[in-house]
């Protein structure tokens, strides 16, 4: 290894995720050819450092300058394949989700193409929530993201609409939930900000402008879908963190509990009533906003998701381990940085059952 801290190659699919996950410590050399870096979505962390040539990636491969590699699609195992050294595969989705609409057999298919190069590579398999890790059935272990309260500032709500951040929520609809959010919404002030060429929307212009929409609306409507998502992702950890008061689909792995921390619906009727009551009552919405704020620090605290992944970068980097010959040891024990790196912890088990 390099140094202290590891230097990790990574390809830029998720800005947020890439943010959050710099908080760890290291070094990280974003790969970003195929996807260049939004500094509206977030500013580039201090410590990394934008790759935007192949081949000036494989020249540090081939010359020790890298310690380990980070993929988060089977196309990022594709290229890294002629690195023998370190690798770590981190799932944001299911794996019914990577092979919506091919053929059957192609989850099954793809399962066994990372397996492959995991197993040949001594390779980590992280994903970050346990129904996920769960759905690829690799073993490996969940890391559930992290927030920092300091990062949002607080809520204020004068602009009297519901909030939806999301990227390609039309086309992603069985994840996201837009038909139903517009079926509960209909007439009712509401705002989606992010990457929606089928809505006409755009991303936030800024990360601080993204903050102040949180700071500034009434609400924050969320609505993922079970089987094919948690309750919570990024954006509705964010509204949480900045004190939003927030009206949700029901999903057994959300975070918020109903009449407490937020609202749960389970139909179109009492989402809307629901929205209407935090539209006409912000001092309701502040009540509940303040709870939202710490029941997500207490669910997702950032110190734990830098712990967790401090472990597994620093375990992959090292050149004295043990290689993991294999995702799925054959005792059925997720690995050797499952103590270190809580393997198994998800939202569901620090928070506890839902309403």
């Amino acid at each position: 290894m390099s140094g202290a801290d590891p230097r990790v190659l990574i390809f830029n699919w998720h800005e947020p995720y890439l943010a959050l996950l710099a908080r760890t410590g290291g070094d990280f050399l974003v790969a970003d050819w195929h996807r260049r870096w939004s500094a509206a979505c977030r500013p580039l962390p201090a410590n990394a450092q934008l790759v935007s040539d192949p081949e000036q990636a494989r020249a540090l491969l081939e010359g020790a300058g890298i310690d380990l590699v980070l993929c988060q699609t089977p196309a990022d195992l594709d290229w890294s394949a002629p690195y023998p050294g370190p690798i770590v595969y981190l799932a944001h989705n299911r794996l019914e989700n990577e092979v919506r609409g091919q053929p059957a057999g192609a989850a099954a298919a793809l399962r066994e193409r990372v397996r492959a190069r995991l197993e040949a590579a001594g390779g980590r398999f992280v994903a970050i929530s346990e129904m996920k890790r769960a759905s690829w059935d690799l073993g490996g272990v969940v890391i559930p993201p992290g927030v920092d309260l300091a990062e949002y500032g607080g809520w204020t709500g004068e602009e009297a609409r519901a909030l939806t951040v999301a990227n390609l929520i039309v086309e992603r609809d069985h994840m996201l939930g837009y038909s139903r959010l517009a079926a509960a919404l209909t007439d009712l002030p509401w705002r989606i900000v992010g990457t929606n060429p089928a809505l006409g929307v755009s991303e936030a212009e800024s990360w601080p402008a993204l903050r102040a929409a949180y700071r500034t609306h009434r609400l924050y409507a969320h609505a993922t879908q079970w089987p094919w998502e948690d309750g919570w992702n990024l954006a509705l950890l964010e509204a949480m963190a900045t004190g939003m008061p927030v009206v949700t689909w029901a999903n057994p792995t959300g975070p918020l509990r109903e009449g407490l921390e937020g609202f749960v619906a389970r139909d179109a009727q009492t989402f809307r009533r629901r929205a209407g009551q935090l539209l006409e009552d912000p001092a309701l919405g502040r009540r509940l906003g303040e709870l939202a704020r710490k029941r997500v620090a207490e669910c997702f605290p950032l110190d734990a998701f830098c712990e967790r992944w401090r472990a597994v970068l620093l375990e992959a980097a090292d050149p004295a381990r043990p290689s993991w010959r294999g995702a799925r040891p054959a005792s059925g024990d997720p690995g050797p940085a499952a103590s270190s790196a809580a393997s198994g912890l998800d939202a569901a088990a620090v928070c506890g059952p839902r309403a």
